[in-house]
């Protein structure tokens, strides 16, 4: 009975982080998309920066043993195997092979990942991640791509997250904890920014 039990609810875990980041993979694309298609139509020069916030980003990678090559795996899998600090990058990837305007509507992805367990092993996964790619390699060497890991808990540098959050017209902060341990006055108080371009992706 105790294995069956084990063997439903880790069955169970799997299926939900699976439609999870079906959901967060399909909202991030589209946001991605609508934001650099209004950005098309902007009367000023001034930079279109995408934030993309992790508040609890773990390592970005779910399995035991890494898979040399990502680029061998598909959609279905990666959504099962990775992490949002993964799917995120993967979403952008996604959108310049897919995109065949004339010009990009967003200047540049700034990626901020928060992890305060285990912050080498996030970077570890996002370092091989990036050179196996190409394309993202391209962007980062560009500055079209920059990401930033915070070794510890998003609240000790709320008030700089807030600073960044309000200075980017489009953007996406997903909100995963590994347990109820969320500050929710201070999550309200960090980013109310209100603006219709941005969103707060929360999942428990």
């Amino acid at each position: 009975m105790e294995n069956k039990i084990k063997k439903y609810f880790g069955e169970s875990k799997k299926l939900t982080t699976l439609v999870k980041h079906r959901l967060f993979n399909k909202l991030l694309n589209t946001s991605i998309g609508i934001a650099n298609s209004i950005s098309l139509n902007r009367k000023t020069s001034e930079k279109v920066i995408y934030t993309y916030l992790d508040l609890y980003a773990g390592i970005g990678y779910f399995e035991s043993e890494k898979i040399k090559e990502y680029e061998e795996i598909d959609i279905e899998d990666k959504l099962e195997k990775f992490g949002s600090p993964l799917i995120a990058l993967e979403a952008i990837k996604n959108f310049y092979e897919n995109y065949r305007g004339p010009k990009d509507g967003i200047d540049i992805f700034v990626l901020i990942f928060c992890e305060s367990t285990a912050p080498d092993l996030l970077k570890e996964n996002v370092e091989q991640y990036i050179h196996q790619s190409p394309l993202l390699k391209k962007l980062q060497k560009k500055q079209k791509l920059i990401y930033y890991i915070h070794s510890g808990n998003w609240e000790s540098i709320s008030s700089d997250l807030k600073k960044i959050w309000e200075a980017s017209k489009w953007g996406t902060i997903f909100v995963d904890p590994f347990a109820l341990e969320v500050e929710g006055n201070l999550l309200t108080k960090t980013f109310s920014s209100s603006f219709f371009t941005k969103e707060v992706v929360f999942f428990s």
